[in-house]
């Protein structure tokens, strides 16, 4: 490097991203790295041909690695990922290339059929049966009013009740149609996400164990339902979209091209700029002996140049770090600190305190008749922890009554992504959460189908994580009366 040329370092900082002007500047550039820095590594299967004897529409998980270093000139597709052998030797291919970040992208989710299903899974087979069969009843009930609604095109002359009655059975069917579309993306969302869930868990149990980050990341995706859908109206596309899997496979795969940004910058400060620092350091002790003050007042200058640059860089109200500084402690605020409802959740603690007492006294006093049942109002926007855990401390059932939360917070969002995620209604959900709270629920409906739907929860299981976030939704909601408020 030579001692007389300080204008590469002015260069170097009039650009506005790094460039290689010296050795240990690293530009960045992506496409030319020829090792894992965090970019996804996918495998995907394509769909197997129809004419194969092994191919049926439950068996389109699939894979194929794609940019990796051994890998990256053409994709590997496998028509089964749960069964096919030459999954392991590509992950050992992978672990080799000391590729730390792969995934397994399954296509074709859409491609599932219901009698199938209800064959190949008894465990949902009731709950199959029952999305089938009211979609023949609407069915049905369509084509009555159709064939009634027809008898008035034979007639010449209607009368005004016959054109009303007309008009209301159109309507009818209308209204009976979008009943049955209803129900038909109903029983499509759930033979997909059971599905998805059954390979995400095969998946995981085969494959876990052997990937060198411990983890394996898994989306089931559906270009069809995508590609059909995304020019739709919004109301018509979302449900079909969501379900497609493609929403979630794209969040997940930008998150991971914008953590290996992170990475390249953090090592571009804690590294490269170091590096630099130090050649300047050597360049001006190598040359300090021959220069005249003229070349040492110019080196100087460039010198402070680049240090007040970074400062000013770093310090400015208009810098990235400070507006990422400022929406991290934006975002805190609006929804970490000033969603906290820290007046009820008090006044909860207080009267929560108060029942605990209660139940220590009357316990503490012996009684001749022991307490086996309190009933109390409890769901997962008034969970009562401190009397569940008094009353389990002293083997009391707690039955929880309005465990449904009066559907006041039905179309609350996480209630909803969950009940999404577990193909069950958001009712199922919150019985599911006191069931495994070890309660007796007793949720309330004046419709016979509401009852057997809310009786109908055993076939699924709130995973721990997600009953975490249940129980988070606490608010010490009260939607009928309290008992802590008792005299």
């Amino acid at each position: 490097m030579s001692s007389d040329n300080p204008e590469p370092f002015t260069r170097w900082f009039g650009s506005p991203s790094p460039t290689r002007t010296q050795p240990s500047l690293r530009p960045f550039d992506y496409s030319s790295q020829p090792r894992d820095q965090g970019i996804p590594r996918y495998v995907q299967a394509s769909p197997e041909s129809t004419t194969s004897p092994q191919a049926t529409p439950q068996q389109n998980e699939d894979m194929q690695f794609t940019n990796t270093s051994p890998l990256n000139n053409h994709p590997l597709t496998f028509r089964r990922a749960t069964t096919d052998a030459g999954v392991v030797s590509i992950i050992d291919l992978a672990t080799q290339a000391k590729l730390t970040n792969i995934g397994i992208v399954c296509t074709n989710s859409e491609n599932i059929i219901a009698e199938e299903t209800k064959r190949e899974r008894p465990d949902l087979a009731d709950a199959i049966q029952q999305l089938i069969d009211n979609i023949a009843d609407l069915k049905s009930d369509i084509d009555e009013a159709n064939d009634a609604a027809d008898e008035y095109d034979n007639i010449d002359d209607l009368s005004d009740s016959d054109r009303r009655q007309e008009r209301e059975l159109r309507q009818t069917v209308r209204k009976l149609s979008d009943q049955k579309k209803s129900e038909e993306l109903k029983l499509k969302t759930f033979l997909i996400e059971s599905r998805n869930r059954q390979v995400i868990e095969q998946l995981r149990s085969q494959y876990g164990s052997i990937m060198p980050s411990g983890h394996l990341e898994i989306h089931c995706v559906s270009n069809t339902l995508y590609g059909d859908k995304r020019d739709k109206t919004r109301d018509e596309a979302l449900p079909f979209i969501t379900i497609s899997g493609i929403p979630a496979l794209r969040r997940h795969c930008i998150g991971l091209v914008a953590d290996a940004q992170s990475r390249e910058v953090l090592n571009y400060i804690q590294k490269d700029i170091p590096a630099l620092i130090s050649e300047l350091d050597i360049w001006v002790q190598n040359g300090a002996g021959t220069m005249d003050a003229e070349r040492r007042r110019a080196i100087r200058e460039v010198v402070n140049a680049v240090e007040h640059g970074i400062q000013s860089a770093l310090n400015k109200n208009s810098s990235r770090i400070r507006i990422i500084s400022r929406l991290a402690n934006a975002t805190f605020e609006s929804k970490v600190y000033n969603d906290q409802h820290v007046e009820r959740w008090v006044e909860g603690a207080v009267q929560a305190s108060q029942v605990w007492h209660s139940i220590e006294e009357l316990m503490a006093s012996k009684p001749r008749i022991q307490p086996v049942i309190n009933q109390i109002e409890v769901h997962p926007f008034n969970t009562q922890t401190s009397i569940r855990e008094t009353c389990a401390k002293y083997n009391i059932t707690i039955e929880a009554y309005a465990p449904l939360a009066r559907a006041m917070r039905m179309k609350h969002p996480e209630i909803i992504q969950l009940s999404r995620k577990y193909s069950c209604s958001p009712a199922q959900l919150l019985v599911r959460w006191s069931l495994q709270h070890n309660m007796v629920t007793l949720p309330k409906s004046s419709r016979k189908e509401r009852l057997i739907e809310n009786a109908n929860v055993n076939g699924f299981q709130i995973s721990d994580e997600d009953m975490a976030v249940m129980n988070a939704l606490d608010e010490n909601l009260v939607t009928d009366w309290d008992p802590t408020d008792a005299p």
